[in-house]
Protein backbone atom coordinates (compact mmCIF):
# COMPACT_ATOMS: atom_id res chain seq x y z
CA UNK A 1 0.00 0.00 0.00
CA UNK A 2 1.02 3.54 -0.56
CA UNK A 3 -0.32 7.03 -1.10
CA UNK A 4 -1.28 8.14 -4.59
CA UNK A 5 0.25 11.61 -4.21
CA UNK A 6 2.83 12.08 -6.95
CA UNK A 7 2.03 8.71 -8.51
CA UNK A 8 3.06 8.26 -12.15
CA UNK A 9 1.27 5.52 -14.10
CA UNK A 10 2.70 4.27 -17.39
CA UNK A 11 0.68 3.76 -20.58
CA UNK A 12 1.62 0.08 -20.45
CA UNK A 13 0.07 -0.28 -17.00
CA UNK A 14 -3.09 1.48 -18.14
CA UNK A 15 -3.29 -0.95 -21.06
CA UNK A 16 -2.99 -3.92 -18.69
CA UNK A 17 -5.89 -2.58 -16.64
CA UNK A 18 -7.92 -2.03 -19.80
CA UNK A 19 -7.31 -5.62 -20.98
CA UNK A 20 -9.00 -6.86 -17.79
CA UNK A 21 -11.85 -4.37 -18.12
CA UNK A 22 -10.65 -2.34 -15.14
CA UNK A 23 -9.86 1.28 -14.56
CA UNK A 24 -6.89 2.10 -12.33
CA UNK A 25 -9.04 3.96 -9.83
CA UNK A 26 -12.33 2.78 -8.35
CA UNK A 27 -15.02 5.37 -9.12
CA UNK A 28 -17.11 4.20 -6.17
CA UNK A 29 -14.92 6.19 -3.79
CA UNK A 30 -15.19 9.96 -3.52
CA UNK A 31 -12.32 10.94 -1.22
CA UNK A 32 -10.75 8.41 1.10
CA UNK A 33 -10.01 4.94 -0.24
CA UNK A 34 -9.05 5.97 -3.77
CA UNK A 35 -5.34 5.33 -3.11
CA UNK A 36 -5.78 2.00 -1.35
CA UNK A 37 -8.28 0.76 -3.95
CA UNK A 38 -5.70 1.51 -6.67
CA UNK A 39 -3.15 -0.68 -4.94
CA UNK A 40 -5.73 -3.43 -4.33
CA UNK A 41 -6.53 -3.35 -8.06
CA UNK A 42 -2.83 -3.36 -8.85
CA UNK A 43 -2.41 -6.46 -6.68
CA UNK A 44 -5.33 -8.12 -8.51
CA UNK A 45 -3.80 -7.17 -11.87
CA UNK A 46 -0.51 -8.74 -10.81
CA UNK A 47 -2.31 -12.14 -10.68
CA UNK A 48 -2.73 -11.96 -14.47
CA UNK A 49 0.24 -9.95 -15.63
CA UNK A 50 3.74 -9.13 -14.47
CA UNK A 51 3.62 -5.71 -12.83
CA UNK A 52 6.61 -3.84 -11.45
CA UNK A 53 6.27 -0.99 -8.98
CA UNK A 54 9.20 1.35 -8.52
CA UNK A 55 9.53 3.94 -5.81
CA UNK A 56 12.06 6.58 -6.79
CA UNK A 57 11.12 9.35 -4.40
CA UNK A 58 10.12 9.92 -0.83
CA UNK A 59 7.06 12.07 -0.22
CA UNK A 60 6.30 13.47 3.21
CA UNK A 61 2.53 13.26 3.64
CA UNK A 62 0.25 14.09 6.57
CA UNK A 63 -1.71 10.84 6.82
CA UNK A 64 -5.37 11.50 7.54
CA UNK A 65 -5.69 8.24 9.45
CA UNK A 66 -2.74 8.99 11.70
CA UNK A 67 -3.46 8.39 15.36
CA UNK A 68 -1.23 11.30 16.42
CA UNK A 69 -3.92 13.96 16.06
CA UNK A 70 -7.63 14.18 16.78
CA UNK A 71 -9.56 13.97 13.54
CA UNK A 72 -12.57 16.08 12.65
CA UNK A 73 -16.07 14.65 12.42
CA UNK A 74 -15.98 15.10 8.64
CA UNK A 75 -12.77 13.10 8.35
CA UNK A 76 -14.07 10.39 10.71
CA UNK A 77 -17.27 10.08 8.66
CA UNK A 78 -15.30 9.81 5.42
CA UNK A 79 -13.08 7.09 6.95
CA UNK A 80 -16.22 5.15 8.00
CA UNK A 81 -17.52 5.40 4.43
CA UNK A 82 -14.13 4.24 3.13
CA UNK A 83 -14.13 1.21 5.46
CA UNK A 84 -17.68 0.28 4.46
CA UNK A 85 -16.99 0.48 0.73
CA UNK A 86 -13.69 -1.37 1.06
CA UNK A 87 -15.31 -4.22 2.96
CA UNK A 88 -18.00 -4.51 0.30
CA UNK A 89 -15.75 -4.24 -2.76
CA UNK A 90 -12.44 -5.74 -1.55
CA UNK A 91 -13.35 -7.98 1.40
CA UNK A 92 -10.57 -9.31 3.59
CA UNK A 93 -10.55 -10.61 7.14
CA UNK A 94 -8.57 -7.58 8.32
CA UNK A 95 -11.01 -5.15 6.67
CA UNK A 96 -13.90 -7.02 8.30
CA UNK A 97 -12.28 -6.61 11.73
CA UNK A 98 -11.65 -2.90 11.13
CA UNK A 99 -15.24 -2.36 9.95
CA UNK A 100 -16.71 -4.36 12.85
CA UNK A 101 -14.68 -2.44 15.42
CA UNK A 102 -15.78 0.90 13.93
CA UNK A 103 -19.40 -0.17 13.65
CA UNK A 104 -19.53 -1.46 17.24
CA UNK A 105 -18.22 1.91 18.42
CA UNK A 106 -20.92 3.65 16.39
CA UNK A 107 -23.58 1.39 17.95
CA UNK A 108 -22.31 2.06 21.47
CA UNK A 109 -22.34 5.82 20.92
CA UNK A 110 -25.77 5.64 19.25
CA UNK A 111 -24.57 7.85 16.41
CA UNK A 112 -27.48 7.28 14.04
CA UNK A 113 -26.03 9.43 11.27
CA UNK A 114 -22.86 7.34 11.14
CA UNK A 115 -24.89 4.11 11.39
CA UNK A 116 -26.91 5.16 8.37
CA UNK A 117 -23.90 6.31 6.36
CA UNK A 118 -21.95 3.16 7.18
CA UNK A 119 -24.78 0.79 6.26
CA UNK A 120 -25.73 2.78 3.15
CA UNK A 121 -22.13 2.76 1.91
CA UNK A 122 -21.76 -0.95 2.59
CA UNK A 123 -25.06 -1.93 0.93
CA UNK A 124 -24.55 0.30 -2.12
CA UNK A 125 -20.79 -0.33 -2.31
CA UNK A 126 -20.14 3.31 -3.12
CA UNK A 127 -19.81 6.74 -1.56
CA UNK A 128 -23.16 8.51 -0.99
CA UNK A 129 -22.00 11.36 -3.26
CA UNK A 130 -21.26 8.99 -6.16
CA UNK A 131 -24.13 8.54 -8.61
Amino acid sequence: MSIGSGLVISKELLQKFKCLGLTPFDNNYALYGVDSSFFKRLSYLNNFSDVRVLSKNHIVHDLSSSASTKISRFRYKERIIDRSITLRRYPTYIDFKIFLKSFLYILITLDFELMYVSLFSFIKGKHPKVQ
